[in-house]
């Protein structure tokens, strides 16, 4: 547990403590599922991204959708995704919509107070700075470009693959 706390790769571990590389995967990955179950026990219970100074990145997203609307008809499945800048870590939420309801609660629900938020200029973020946990809200024009070069505001491309907006 000590080594993997300690980041140390887990190709390394069974020459430091005499174990196969199976069985220190094996824990590795027993250690992973334990912390995200925890993660998700405590939702509204405390896990906050963000925090005044730092730039927390959200966008959204569709992971299935037809090529070219042939094949089997798929029942899109959007996902909502929150990045942390300033630690390097983030969370991505199945969602049902991602309509203003669903993804605004979603923010005040995991996103803490005066958090500045960097977002595309998608029609349910426009009212983040309305939000009573006093939001900085910074926009990006993605049909310009996906980095702004006046204001610095991005949202990575990675998160971005719909052109949906």
């Amino acid at each position: 547990m000590f080594l993997w706390c300690a980041n140390i790769p887990v190709g390394t571990v069974p020459s430091m403590i005499s174990v196969s590389e199976r069985v220190a995967i094996q824990w590795f990955m027993y250690f992973r599922d334990i912390c995200s179950h925890q993660l998700l026990r405590v939702k509204n219970g405390g896990f906050k991204l963000g925090g005044p100074g730092t730039v927390l990145q959200i966008d959204e997203s569709v992971s299935t959708k037809r090529k070219y609307h042939r094949g089997r008809k798929i029942k899109e499945q959007w996902i909502f995704g929150m990045y942390n800048t300033t630690l390097h870590y983030g969370i991505a939420l199945y969602v049902k919509d991602r309509s203003c309801e669903t993804l605004l609660g979603l923010i005040q629900e995991y996103v803490a107070p005066e958090t500045t938020i960097w977002s595309d200029e998608w029609r349910a973020y426009r009212r983040i700075q309305n939000l009573p946990q006093n939001y900085e809200h910074e926009t990006v024009n993605h049909s310009l470009h996906f980095h702004d070069p006046d204001t610095g505001v991005c949202v990575p491309t990675q998160l971005k693959d719909t052109g949906h907006d």
